[in-house]
């Protein structure tokens, strides 16, 4: 195998310097563009967080002594308020 002429050669490195300013062309568009949208997309953001209301926390988890609450079970009509006897609070079902 001969190796590759001189013409050859260069052509390859004339390729990488084009290929090289073409990555750089890319960086500084992509970097420009950041640098222009980078604001206002934050400005949507405080804008949107200025307009919705504060989040409240949220208990989920259910009183002990809730009273109001169903507790299903054989009674006379299928049903009994917790506390009642027979009334099992944490599974929701009956002795």
């Amino acid at each position: 195998m001969q190796p590759p002429s001189f013409g050859e050669d260069r052509d390859k490195r004339v390729g990488m310097v084009e290929y090289a300013f073409v990555l750089a062309f890319v960086v500084v568009v992509i970097i420009a563009a950041l640098m222009f949208l980078v604001p206002r997309v934050g400005n949507v953001f405080r804008t949107l967080d200025g307009a919705l209301p504060a989040a409240t926390p949220v208990n989920l988890a259910p009183a002990a002594t809730d009273s109001s609450r169903i507790c299903s079970h054989n009674g006379s009509n299928g049903s009994a308020l917790l506390g009642e006897p027979g009334c099992n609070a944490l599974s929701g079902k009956g002795h």
